[in-house]
């Protein structure tokens, strides 16, 4: 089985169930591969955590290996940088550093 194969039958696994969000898995699915994170913006209800499960039992580990290390947050339209990134360290933007 090619690459392509192996790729499109992970996304008709990941897409069972899932009915107008093909769009949404593909690019998850692509930016896992790519190495990158992803940003699901909707309301509720709209299978945003289930694409992010779902992808992430894509990846479990095979043997003793637990997988990949995740984190999901459930935020709203209160919630702060801070609150998932930490606070703002302004030492490290003075000494030129993001984060």
């Amino acid at each position: 089985m090619t690459t392509k194969e192996k790729i499109n039958a992970l996304l008709i696994e990941l897409n069972k169930g899932i009915y107008e969000k093909e769009e949404a898995i593909r690019l998850a699915l692509l930016s896992s591969i790519a190495g990158e994170s992803i940003f699901l913006l909707g309301p509720p209800g709209v299978a945003k955590s289930l694409i992010a499960r779902r992808l992430k039992f894509a990846y479990k580990g095979k043997g003793g290996d637990k997988g990949p290390k995740v984190f999901e947050y459930l935020m709203s339209r209160f919630s702060t940088p801070d609150e998932i990134f930490g606070p703002v360290s302004i030492s490290n933007y003075q000494e030129g550093n993001r984060l």
